[in-house]
């Protein structure tokens, strides 16, 4: 009777034009700047034209700007790397395969911190917080990754903007509803290929 709990970063949504994932292969930065690159975690593209892992927004110091979201990675020679992540660090050459586009769908879960999100709060943003501090899972490479619901904003401070409540069903058969681990459909709020807030 409760929404299923899996922090999982950002995971890419159907595109809003329905043709599909647009993703680039973009070079990660190889002195592991920012820490290892988990998959459906947000990277930011840097002055050197590397990307690298964007620690949540609102973190002191750190840029509200992505990219997009890491949803593969590529080995020096292109073929796919051995740990189930991008660690970064070392000379070896790893590539990023982001999904890229400004208008890019994704579905995020909520945390349990601060008041549970309501359907009114459609078009409002939040900041995104890493589960128990850890940023991802190293067996499954996945972003251990949420949107901070203590956050919510009716301005572009957020780093995603909320869209809708995701029609799913939970795996006990129950459907997904707005609460604790809410499932929701989101976009980046300032996107860097946008060059201004997606926010209506």
């Amino acid at each position: 009777m409760a929404n299923d709990d899996r922090p999982t970063g950002l995971i890419p949504y159907n595109h809003d034009a329905g043709n599909g994932l647009r993703t680039h292969m973009y070079e990660a930065a190889s002195s592991g700047a920012g820490g290892p690159i988990f998959i459906n975690q947000p990277v930011v593209l840097v002055a050197s034209g590397h990307v690298e892992n964007a620690a949540p927004a609102g973190a002191s110091g750190v840029a509200t700007l992505y990219l997009g979201v890491a949803v593969g990675f590529l080995s020096e020679n292109y073929g796919v790397p051995t740990v189930p992540f991008n660690d970064t660090g070392g000379t070896t050459k790893r590539y990023v395969i982001v999904a890229d586009d400004p208008n890019q769908r994704f579905v995020a879960q909520e945390d349990t911190g601060g008041t549970a999100l309501t359907l009114n709060e459609r078009g409002a943003t939040c900041d995104l917080i890493f589960r128990a501090g850890a940023s991802g899972n190293n067996t499954t490479g996945i972003a251990n990754l949420e949107m901070d619901v203590s956050t919510v904003l009716a301005t572009n401070s957020g780093a995603v903007q909320l869209i809708q409540l995701q029609d799913i069903v939970n795996s006990d058969g129950t459907q997904n509803a707005v609460g604790d681990f809410g499932k929701w459909l989101v976009r980046i709020t300032n996107h860097q290929l946008r060059g201004q807030p997606m926010v209506n």
